[in-house]
């Protein structure tokens, strides 16, 4: 992302409408409010209206504007006080944080927004902000890459021209291109990226364990090769990259019969290492 800074996007309570592709987006202070007409944010989480707690988000909003990140933070807690599900109060709140230098306090404040509403396209942004600005560029990106996902042009544009989005099957193919050209970090990355949209993607979960097998980062592998397995019981070449880790080990039997399995489920990476090692208990039994 080189020298880009960023600033956490925050919600104008009661005159946008998080729904589909239409988000609330950053206004500068000088600007007008969003147009009205628009279903109230209270609405669309089905909460009660609550006058007290929304005079309060209006106040922490119209503090978020203007820059005072002490009345933000006292506001948005009062709105919070009132209201604990007042996800505008919990973005605008966290942002303040944010401003004040407070990164765990305003961390909690945005996943806790998440919680209550799963896909909120400004949380996910600001968590992307608050990751980059920690240097956690891999945690950053894939926030961001929700966050463009869920309409936020802000998110888009915080992702490099490659990172933006495509399908999941061209972010495989590049992590399969990547692992050929030796870029472990961007397999990594690119896994990464699938697995914030698909968690349980086997053949993402087999490309990181492939890429830390690489580094000889052992334990970590063989997490991301039990989960890949796991999530998918019939994906070979997470069997055949399972019999590295266990070769690797010293457990050459146990190796065999991975890679048998592997082999099995028509991988043939699996067959030739079956075989360069001199077979396997299972192929035996048979």
């Amino acid at each position: 992302m080189g020298s880009l800074a960023f600033r956490p996007l925050f919600l104008t309570v009661g005159l946008c409408l998080l729904f589909g592709a239409t988000v609330c987006r950053a206004q500068p202070a000088a600007q007008p409010l969003p147009r009205a007409g628009m279903a109230p944010l209270g609405y669309f989480l089905g909460d009660p209206v609550m006058p007290v707690a929304k005079d309060w988000e209006y106040k922490a909003m119209a503090a978020f504007r203007q820059g005072d990140w002490p009345e933000t933070i006292r506001t948005g807690s009062a709105a919070l006080a009132t209201n604990p599900r007042a996800v505008s109060a919990l973005i605008n709140r966290g942002g303040g944080f944010f401003r004040q230098g407070l990164a765990e306090e305003a961390m909690a404040d945005w996943r806790e927004a998440l919680a209550i509403h799963p896909g909120n396209g400004a949380a996910l942004y600001n968590l992307g902000v608050l990751h980059h600005a920690a240097g956690r560029l891999n945690e950053a990106h894939a926030f961001f890459d929700k966050g463009c996902a869920a309409g936020v042009g802000e998110a888009c544009a915080a992702l490099p021209e490659k990172l933006r989005p495509k399908d999941i099957g061209g972010l495989l193919t590049e992590s399969v291109n990547a692992f050929a050209a030796g870029d472990y970090p961007e397999v990594l990355r690119l896994s990464e990226l699938v697995l914030s949209r698909e968690p349980e993607n086997a053949e993402a979960l087999s490309n990181r364990c492939a890429a830390l097998l690489s580094r000889d980062e052992l334990d970590k592998a063989q997490a991301a090769c039990d989960a890949a397995i796991r999530a998918d019981a019939d994906f070979g070449m997470a069997y055949n990259n399972y019999g590295v880790i266990l070769e690797k080990a010293g457990r050459t039997t146990a190796a065999a019969t991975y890679y048998e399995i592997g082999c099995r489920r028509g991988v043939a990476l699996g067959c030739a290492n079956r075989d360069r090692i001199g077979g396997s208990p299972l192929a035996a039994a048979d």
